[in-house]
């Protein structure tokens, strides 16, 4: 009886210890059953730093992710803060209060020197960067990608930061983004009145303004030339007045700002209103 038990055991036994995949006659796939020395394939580690690795800050309302190799060099990151504060500070106090809200949720970027760019960047398209081996989580944000440049660089470009701050507002809190048809439209109408072409740099030459590169630059350029002040001539907003008003009446209209001139005023329209006539023009598409 025992003998019979113990018989009856081990057949059990043995058939408890058969893999179910050999019960079911095939070989499961697993890694046990790799062939030996065989590696799996994994995805290739990313090509740029970590989010981890940033430091987090924050500047007069800005968040900034700042890359720890500037970090390290003291010196340069003294310059490139002290310029970030000018720069910022002067934002606040030319920007209205509504457009600022706004801006300020960009977050800025710093790093020692990325190589994709020589100096700042708006990121909008996250598959761009990815496709460019560059931090996706870097998409709506701007960046600088070089502090040395960029703090060399602002002494002919004083007002910079506020031009890629001016794309990101374009394209996250303008109706219609990048395709605003006023924007577009006016764009259109400089380019027919053959305005801008030759223009007075700071450099003391006359070449093509670098507002004609396209609808977004044209935004960003006469921003600066709007608050404060631009390397390419209109200069100023006095220039921009006297050069193209139509454009000062519009841009003024983009950012929410109420142009004192009597003979800008057909132009002049409110955000608001600006916003609900492009929303208008979408719906009837």
């Amino acid at each position: 009886m025992a003998r019979q038990q113990l018989t009856t055991a081990l057949v059990l036994g043995s058939f408890l210890l058969l893999s179910p995949a050999s019960i079911f006659g095939f070989e499961a796939a697993s890694e046990t059953n790799r062939p030996e020395g065989a590696v799996l394939e994994s995805a290739p580690p990313p090509k740029y730093r970590p989010n981890s690795e940033y430091q987090v800050q924050h500047l007069l309302g800005w968040k900034l992710y700042v890359a720890p190799d500037l970090l390290e060099d003291q010196e340069l990151s003294n310059r490139v803060f002290a310029e970030l504060e000018r720069q910022l500070k002067q934002i606040t106090e030319a920007v209205p209060p509504e457009a600022l809200k706004k801006i300020m949720q960009v977050p800025i970027w710093i790093e020692k020197q990325e190589g994709h760019h020589p100096c700042m960047a708006y990121h909008p398209d996250p598959g761009w960067l990815r496709n460019h081996d560059m931090n996706p989580d870097k998409a709506k944000c701007v960046e600088i990608a070089n502090g040395r440049n960029f703090v060399n660089w602002s002494r002919t470009q004083p007002w910079m930061v506020l031009h890629e701050l001016a794309h990101a507002y374009h394209d996250q809190f303008l109706p219609g983004g990048f395709g605003n048809r006023r924007l577009r439209q006016r764009f259109e109408e400089v380019r027919k009145e053959a305005l801008y072409q030759k223009v007075k740099h700071v450099n003391g030459r006359e070449q093509e303004a670098y507002a004609l590169k396209n609808v977004m630059e044209f935004f960003a350029e006469n921003s600066e030339a709007f608050f404060g002040k631009n390397d390419f001539y209109p200069f100023t907003r006095d220039d921009l007045e006297k050069y193209d008003p139509k454009t000062l009446a519009l841009i003024a209209a983009m950012w929410g700002v109420s142009v004192s001139s009597t003979s800008e005023k057909p132009e002049e329209k409110t955000a608001q209103s600006e916003n609900r006539e492009e929303a208008q023009s979408q719906s009837n598409q």
